[in-house]
């Protein structure tokens, strides 16, 4: 209470009126509100003070505001009770969860809009190639860029400013997934000596997408199985992602070399 008038919210307490003999002083105490009522001052405590009551009453009138809207939303809600509340799952017309709703919607985010381009399709063929299931999801978590590398941990907060946040492969920049995996210098010795082994071509600033096709097309040509088309691209990438995990977690050591070749007992 400053200079006699209430903060809005303070408990005002009416003063104390003197008996005519001055016995005692006398409090008028109102009746307690139930709980939920909205308590309304008596107006022969606060009669001879305008202020208060000014004060309690716009907080009444503000409660009533409220709870007059709310009553407006639930009504608009349609809540009826005929029947339990359930969920409806909003991307299937017949509200029912379905594991492949949520893929296509999850894929939906990092599918350029507009007409579709000749690398959307690696969202469909990498499920289709015979690896084990956690190669395929790791391939398709690159497409999306969702790998715990050390730039994503940073921007969650996982790790601090003050980490190692060194590519582990050539510790030249930080580590992202682009660049580990597909621009750094070490990392591209494994990809251009693999592209030599097959006969392809070598070509770099390809990104995951793009980069699965390429490699994917080639083995198209030369009559591979439909099944095997992208096994050569994902088990190097597989067996980059292992190697690097190993040097983080058990102290390993960079070896182009270990890494050609183990990609062949990586899957």
């Amino acid at each position: 209470m400053v200079d006699g008038t209430p903060v809005v919210g303070e408990v005002v307490v009416p003063e104390a009126t003197v008996l005519a003999d001055n016995s005692a002083p006398a409090v008028c105490v109102d009746t307690v509100p139930a709980v939920g009522e909205a308590a309304v001052p008596n107006a022969s405590v606060l009669a001879d003070n305008a202020g208060p009551l000014n004060v309690v009453q716009y907080g009444a009138a503000a409660l009533e505001n409220d709870l007059n809207s709310i009553a407006q939303m639930l009504t608009e809600a349609g809540l009826t009770g005929s029947h339990a509340d359930f969920a409806v799952w909003k991307l299937q017309t017949n509200g029912v969860y379905t594991v492949a709703s949520c893929y296509h919607f999850l894929c939906s985010h990092f599918v350029p809009f507009g007409p579709a381009n000749r690398y959307d399709s690696a969202f469909i063929d990498i499920w289709k190639i015979d690896v084990p299931l956690k190669v395929k999801a790791f391939g398709w978590r690159c497409f999306i860029n969702k790998v715990p590398t050390k730039d994503s941990l940073l921007f969650k907060g996982i790790i601090a400013y003050t980490s190692n946040l060194d590519c582990v492969f050539c510790a030249d920049c930080n580590e992202s997934l682009l660049y580990s995996f597909l621009s750094c210098r070490n990392a591209g010795i494994v990809w251009r000596e693999m592209a030599e082994w097959i006969g392809l071509p070598f070509k770099i600033g390809l990104d995951f997408k793009e980069g699965f096709i390429y490699w994917s097309s080639f083995c198209r040509s030369k009559k591979v199985k439909s099944a095997k088309v992208g096994t050569v691209w994902l088990a190097i990438l597989w067996s980059l992602w292992m190697r690097r995990n190993d040097i983080v977690f058990n102290n390993g050591s960079w070896n182009s070399r270990d890494v050609v070749w183990s990609f062949s007992i990586g899957l």
